[in-house]
């Protein structure tokens, strides 16, 4: 509708490996494709800055006996109306609560000190919940108050159509029809290096085509992302069907 500024700032939370970020890529690519408009993500991590940072730095105004902050590139959007701009705020909950409060203005008042967000730039942000074990700071209320909240959940059929449009390892979408449940864990407390998460799959996937062969033929490769159990459950799995079949 042309009303970018007037939509509510967004977050999104789910567990680690689900497609967070990518979800965003993806609503990038659907806003070209409906719209015929260039879409530009600048994502940002604030744990990575100061909070002065983010406010840019000063420069003296002599004229005016006063200090001009300069906008900071993280802050620096284009302003051309054929073009759309997201600013994601990735893995906010991971930035302790001083630079949380950063955003208290981006996602209420589309500002930050001197520098104005422009209307063609929706602003989303994203983050794991409490119960996945990660790095994860408490939201402070306000700025809970601030987002409207979706929480992602894992789904197979839907990952399936994802894995197929993305040319995921028929081996590896074969051995998942089979075992829907082998997907993710769900349990993240836990001091394994080896986590199954959607991402696992993907990585795996991409390493196969990288090295060639199935997973047999690479055992050891395959075991430093799914683990030694669930690589032996696939190599001894006789009830495997050709994508084809499928």
């Amino acid at each position: 509708l042309n009303i970018i500024e007037k939509h509510p700032s967004i977050f999104i939370q789910g567990q680690p490996g689900i497609g967070k970020s990518q979800s965003i890529v993806q609503i990038a690519k659907n806003l070209e494709h409906d719209l015929n408009k260039k879409v530009i993500i600048k994502d940002i991590r604030l744990f990575l800055f100061n909070p002065i940072d983010l406010r840019g730095i000063p420069i003296a105004d002599m004229n005016k006996k006063l200090a001009v902050w300069l906008t900071p590139e993280i802050l620096s959007f284009d302003n051309d109306k054929e073009v759309i701009n997201i600013l994601f705020l990735d893995e906010l909950t991971t930035a302790p609560s001083s630079l949380q409060a950063a955003a208290y203005q981006i996602a209420l008042d589309r500002r930050l000190g001197e520098h104005i967000i422009p209307n063609n730039t929706f602003i989303i942000a994203a983050g794991n919940r409490n119960e996945d074990n990660a790095i994860v700071y408490d939201m402070p209320t306000p700025l809970k108050n601030r987002f409207i909240h979706f929480e992602i959940e894992i789904n197979f059929q839907s990952w399936l159509t994802w894995a197929i449009e993305n040319n995921i390892h028929p081996e590896i979408i074969n051995f998942l029809q089979l075992n829907p449940d082998k997907l993710s864990i769900t349990d993240f407390d836990t001091q394994d290096n080896i986590i199954i998460t959607p991402r696992s799959w993907e990585i795996l996937s991409n390493m196969l085509y990288a090295l060639g062969g199935d997973i047999k033929d690479n055992m050891v490769f395959a075991s430093s992302v799914i683990g030694n159990s669930l690589t032996a459950l696939i190599i001894l799995d006789e009830k495997l069907l050709p994508i084809e079949d499928i």
